[in-house]
């Protein structure tokens, strides 16, 4: 079992998500920043959709009651354990002993940290996904005192010889680039100048559904019929404010369709810093 002593501001479960859920309402969910999660996976040689647990700052504290191989990847996170620091570097295998007690506090690089386990975590598998969710899990984070078992490891995990070097390409971005999304057209001249010109930066009110962009382009009074929606899109409010839909974002709205970043940026986007500036580039 892995207890979780103190959840920190949000910590849960995620793997790829749910697919093809759309259609009933249900959102993606899954990991914020796929290509981390999937690099914990490919360094602990588990299968690429095996659940990991997903944290941001500041991070939970664990206790593993058996021996467990971990990885840490993603956001570059201080960490402890047994209650003195710990240097271990992202993408490292840690192994721990039962009864260890691991501490991940503020995040030094990045906003979504995963810790990944050898042989993955057995939690209940709703519509094909062990992502827990708003509305279709029985917890949408994890709680204090909460108990995850995982698959049994009798020996300790050896790395390879080959290791990957920790990176936050996240910390140099300053273009995101986006298509055109389904309204772009429609929009006024004044508006694309501005999207294509202005530095913009999100705000520290994110969470797993959408990151609100700081800056507001001018007021926008069209409207269109409710479409489909999904991670990625960037609607236009009528007050001219942005918002860049993520994991959890619902699967139809009403607000202007105006942009669409692919996997790759949507995963340096959701990890950049609240101010962090960056530009649009329409490819």
């Amino acid at each position: 079992m892995l207890e979780v002593i103190d959840p920190g501001l949000f910590c849960s479960l995620q793997d790829e998500g749910r697919i093809n859920q759309g259609s009933f309402a249900l959102p993606f969910s899954g990991a914020m920043d796929l290509q981390s999660f999937h690099l914990a996976n490919h360094i602990l040689q588990n299968d690429p959709n095996t659940s990991c647990l997903e944290f941001t700052s500041p991070g939970p504290t664990l206790k593993f009651h058996a021996p467990a191989s971990i990885t840490l990847t993603g956001a570059k996170a201080n960490i402890s354990l047994n209650g003195k620091s710990l240097e271990l570097a992202n993408n490292s295998i840690l192994n721990l002993k039962p009864e260890d007690v691991l501490k991940i506090n503020n995040l030094e690089s990045g906003s979504w940290g995963y810790l990944g386990i050898y042989g993955g975590f057995e939690s209940e598998n709703i519509l094909g996904s062990q992502s827990l969710s708003p509305g279709i899990t029985r917890i949408s984070s994890l709680p204090k005192g909460y108990k995850i078992p995982y698959s049994k490891q009798n020996l300790e995990f050896s790395q390879s010889s080959a290791k990957v070097k920790p990176e936050f390409p996240w910390e140099k971005v300053n273009v995101l680039k986006a298509f055109k999304g389904p309204e772009f057209n429609l929009l006024p001249e004044d508006i694309v100048h501005k999207i294509k010109k202005d530095s913009f930066s999100f705000t520290s009110e994110r969470n797993r559904m959408a990151a609100p962009v700081q800056e507001f382009l001018p007021e926008n009074r069209f409207e269109i019929l409710t479409s489909p929606i999904f991670p990625g899109m960037v609607q236009l409010t009528p007050s001219g404010k942005m918002i860049l839909l993520l994991r959890e974002a619902q699967v139809t709205g009403g607000y202007p369709r105006i942009l669409f970043l692919e996997e790759g940026q949507l995963n340096l986007a959701v990890q950049m810093r609240p101010g962090q500036k960056f530009k649009f580039e329409i490819v």
